[in-house]
């Protein structure tokens, strides 16, 4: 019982560092959209494209 009492705190507190990191990604990204004026879906896609080219050069 203990052991998955420290589980459940380690996990708590690895998501509330890990949310932080996602927060920060968040806003940086949002203030680039504002500052470039690009819509969701064209950044969305400048980061996608090129991720899902190098992950398709790997593995084929």
């Amino acid at each position: 019982m203990l052991e998955f009492v420290k589980k459940i705190f380690l996990m708590r507190w690895l998501w509330s560092i890990f949310a932080g990191f996602y927060l920060v990604a968040f806003v940086k990204l949002e203030v680039r959209r504002l500052k470039e004026h690009v819509s969701w879906y064209e950044q969305k896609a400048t980061i996608n494209r090129p991720a899902v080219n190098n992950y398709l050069r790997a593995n084929a």
